[in-house]
């Protein structure tokens, strides 16, 4: 890798373009104008022993009923992994001979074809279903259309996807809280015996033979599910839920299958199942928030309100009041430490206490590892009956309510965990802050807001933060046959597991497939008029420091063509360069070279698919017509960064500027480095500060790896931060 800081004003600022790569005019690169396809055997002779590797650890994972861990992402590997479980495709008749290839016969595909040559054979009964998570519906589309290049096209798969992704209904689509209004339509056409959803009473697929007589007898897509629906009538969401059971392979989001909560209300039972985990780097994060909770005062005085109605009218008053108590003892530890609420150099203020403390108060007032299972057989007494009685409408209690109920119970099972050594992995905090509440008010019998009214208040909310994500993955990892994790930023793979508290036995570390011919790669320490390129925080707020970001941006965009992705610390970072440029008129240059377009901040997913279409239109018609191509400026660790796919001509180049460290203003980031410093030693896990410089630099490798997305693929990566010239780690 290149590192250095030599751009300064004795190095002439100059670019030029051998072979459609990026080159500096004191690093020579060689590339042929005329071979930009490489040859298949040039291409296999990587990309091949790559593949090889990963089959061969996928394999020995499956068949030892190993965990396996690989610093490769699996996203373009679908036919790998299919390839991988003979088992599995015993179902249909396939041999495990002919699922694995002759070529990759290992002492495991030998020992498997020899116990077909005498006759044993895998019956259906223990045949492992394989969950495949990776991050985003969008990468799932990826491995989708990887699946359907294979002889395994028509297996028997299934989408998973949220009401977000598949409801189509017009009016509850567009709404907030879709599972909700579901909840409310389902309930009003039992009741009034064909009213309610018509998507969901219009259902006729129940089985994925059905869904084949309609047309889809190969690998299909959850988009394609729901084109499907909106042609039928028919509800995409309850679709997917129907051929969950028959399913061989099952796609879905990987929160889905770490959180036990999500697992539970889908009905997804992964003991002695096979578990895929790709894009991992994200697995600490989301294990930590599958078992973390958050709930505000509002919410339990609400519970605790509906809960005494439901006391009063004298239906089950045993289990209500008993979750009433719950929800005061609660509410009793907020108006304890509220007051001690103090002012940090943290974004928001809290209390925090140490997991044991609360498990104490907790225990002085009845709430015990003990009683556990008491409180959970009243709240099923509760939520069955609130459910049962929407028909006739005795119950007040409403499922927002239940999930806080639900919510404190899966929390609490966690803290308690581990006879009550996990409450050591736990923090519980207190904020109060000053908020603007909105208020809303509907007509009667209609979905759409019809004005706001707001009010200033106080704002008191509980806070249980896991520092550890092994709480949450070895409650997966212990029930299931075997868990592969993938993705191109796992290293350190020893801390990484140490992290998430379980062993995998089987890994594999293996080298990018792109030659070093296809590819140029190099830092700037120093901007177009010599300023140090101090990403920073009280640097990179000077006008001196966005101006010079803002000229590199453009220099790059006059040689570079078609596509050009700019990725910054935060969008904090963007919204101020854009102001900036827009100042000083750098962003009417910048719009003369390329189209600008910009990460948009929140999580509306119109406005982001809006975004990536224009980019993709503009980049594909400045491909066919020589035009000028776009620019997208975006966040790390947004949208645009985890896992989208900008092959080819949609990114040529990818620009990062800074290095992208979490926040020193957030307390759960400086609670995470004093864990991992306390139990360094005894768990293997990283000290604090390699705690918290591993999460930029996924981060920032995440960033990069929007380039060079297949064998074939070439382009540029910039990395602007003096630092990468000053010490070796941050190289490595």
């Amino acid at each position: 890798m290149i590192a250095d800081s030599d751009f300064n004003k004795s190095v002439p600022w100059k670019y030029r373009k051998p072979g459609g790569l990026l080159k500096r005019p004191h690093q020579p690169i060689s590339y042929d104008d005329d071979t930009n396809d490489l040859t298949q055997a040039q291409a296999n002779e990587g990309a091949g022993q790559c593949k090889q590797s990963e089959w061969r650890m996928e394999l020995r994972s499956l068949h030892q009923s190993s965990n396996a861990m690989s610093s490769k992402s699996l996203c373009m590997q679908s036919p790998s992994i299919l390839q991988a479980i003979p088992a599995r495709l015993a179902s249909s008749q396939v041999s495990p001979s002919v699922a694995v290839k002759e070529t990759l016969m290992c002492d495991f595909c030998v020992s498997m074809k020899e116990d077909v040559a005498v006759g044993k054979r895998t019956t259906q009964s223990n045949i492992p279903k394989v969950y495949f998570g990776t991050r985003t519906h969008k990468q799932i589309a990826q491995i989708v259309r990887e699946l359907k290049k294979t002889s395994y096209h028509d297996t028997k798969m299934c989408v998973l996807g949220s009401r977000e992704h598949g409801c189509i209904h017009p009016e509850v689509s567009r709404g907030k809280h879709k599972n909700e209004e579901c909840q409310k339509l389902l309930s009003v056409g039992q009741n009034q015996g064909g009213g309610g959803c018509r998507f969901f009473h219009s259902l006729k697929v129940r089985s994925y033979g059905e869904l084949r007589s309609h047309g889809f007898e190969t690998a299909w897509d959850l988009e394609e599910l729901v084109g499907f629906g909106q042609k039928t009538g028919m509800c995409p969401y309850f679709i997917t839920r129907n051929l969950l059971t028959d399913a061989d392979i099952v796609f879905c989001p990987y929160n889905y299958l770490i959180d036990l909560k999500i697992r539970q209300q889908i009905g997804i039972d992964v003991e002695d199942q096979v578990v895929v985990l790709d894009e991992a780097h994200n697995i600490e994060d989301f294990s930590r928030d599958a078992a973390s909770f958050k709930v505000t005062l509002e919410e339990l005085k609400t519970a605790s309100e509906e809960m005494g109605k439901m006391v009063e009218v004298g239906e089950l008053s045993k289990s209500h009041s008993t979750m009433k108590r719950m929800c005061d003892v609660f509410m009793e530890w907020i108006d304890i430490n509220k007051s001690k609420v103090a002012e940090h150099d943290f974004e928001t203020p809290y209390k925090v206490v140490k997991g044991p403390e609360m498990v104490a108060f907790l225990t002085s007032k009845g709430i015990n590892a003990p009683e556990l299972p008491m409180l959970k057989d009243h709240f099923l007494k509760v939520s069955s009956y609130a459910f049962e009685s929407q028909k006739n409408i005795l119950s007040v209690v409403t499922t927002n309510s239940l999930a806080v109920l639900d919510g404190l119970l899966n929390v609490l099972a966690f803290v308690f965990g581990r006879g009550g050594k996990s409450a050591l992995d736990y923090r519980v905090a207190v904020s109060r802050v000053f908020s603007v509440q909105s208020s809303e008010t509907r007509e009667p019998g209609k979905w759409r807001r019809r004005r706001s009214m707001k009010a200033k208040m106080w704002k008191c909310s509980m806070f249980f933060w896991c520092l550890n994500p092994a709480v949450a993955f070895t409650e997966l990892s212990t029930l299931t046959r075997c868990v592969i994790v993938s993705s191109g930023t796992l290293s350190p793979l020893d801390t990484f597991s140490s992290e998430l508290g379980t062993d995998f036995p089987v890994r594999l570390e293996a080298s990018h497939v792109i030659k070093q011919e296809q590819v140029w790669i190099g830092s700037l320490g120093a901007g177009p008029s010599g300023l140090k390129m101090d990403g920073r925080f009280k640097a990179s707020e000077t006008f001196e420091y966005q101006d010079e970001v803002g000229e590199i941006v453009l220099r790059v965009c006059k040689v570079i063509p078609f596509g050009v992705l700019c990725f910054v610390p935060s969008y904090s970072h963007l919204e101020k360069f854009y102001m900036r440029w827009q100042r000083t008129g750098l962003m009417e240059r910048l719009v003369q070279l390329k189209c600008v377009l910009a990460e948009p901040r929140g999580s509306e997913k119109a406005d982001f698919e809006e975004v990536l279409h224009e980019f993709y239109e503009i980049v594909q018609k400045a491909g066919e017509s020589g035009a000028r191509g776009a620019l997208l400026m975006a966040v790390c660790r947004g949208k645009v960064s985890e896992g989208l796919d900008f092959a080819d001509n949609n990114a040529r180049a990818v620009i990062t500027v800074g290095i992208p460290y979490p926040s020193i203003k957030d307390v759960q980031v400086e609670l995470k480095r004093a864990y991992n410093d306390q139990y360094a030693a005894q768990r293997g896990l990283m000290r604090g500060g390699q705690w918290y410089e591993t999460q930029a630099y996924r981060a920032l490798n995440q960033a990069l790896g929007r380039c060079l997305r297949h064998r074939c693929d070439w382009g540029a990566l910039l990395m602007v931060d003096e630092r990468f010239g000053q010490s070796d780690k941050y190289i490595r």
